[in-house]
């Protein structure tokens, strides 16, 4: 060993960003989601995912409960990307703003406390003529790390994680 202390990184965390519930909030696609995932998951399966969200939404949503939670859990910087929420039911137009909004909440709360937290940006690939544009934006503009993309392309799944950019890669591209 060297004697030199490292810091201790989170790399799986999330942030919700406020939002973007509103601009799909009452969206036909968004409440057949709702809906599909309530009969899939089941009640039992529901009430405890709604137990679990009001015990730790709080840290998803305000900066300092979350770097409260982190020194006391001796973290000392965490990787964060948005809430796995996919909307593969969305337009383009409306893919395109809720990628906008996710990243730039992502990068805002990064660059608010950037001894701390990383952001990592989203992209929709549903779309993949926006993927490279939300990908420059998120990483270029607003500020974030990277990106990572969620399973969902459209109907299907992705089983294959791959950067969407034909040039220069992003500082890193996860698929979670």
């Amino acid at each position: 060993m060297t004697g030199v202390e490292l810091p201790t990184v989170d790399v799986h965390a999330h942030a919700v960003v406020p939002g973007v519930e509103a601009l799909v909030a009452g969206h036909p696609g968004y409440l057949a989601a709702q809906d599909r995932d309530a009969r899939w998951f089941g009640e039992a399966a529901m009430a405890v995912n709604r137990a679990q969200l009001s015990r730790v939404g709080p840290l998803l949503t305000d900066p300092e409960r979350r770097l409260e939670a982190m020194t006391a859990a001796r973290v000392d910087v965490q990787v964060v990307a948005p809430m796995p929420i996919y909307h593969p039911w969305a337009d383009a137009d409306l893919a395109e703003r809720v990628a906008a909004v996710t990243n730039e909440g992502i990068a805002a709360l990064a660059a608010a406390h950037p001894d701390r937290l990383v952001g990592i940006g989203t992209v929709t690939l549903q779309h993949p003529q926006l993927a490279v544009r939300q990908l420059d934006a998120a990483v270029g503009a607003s500020g974030c790390a990277g990106c990572r993309s969620g399973r969902w392309r459209g109907s299907g799944s992705s089983t294959t994680p791959r950067s969407p950019t034909s040039g220069p890669a992003p500082r890193s591209w996860a698929h979670w």
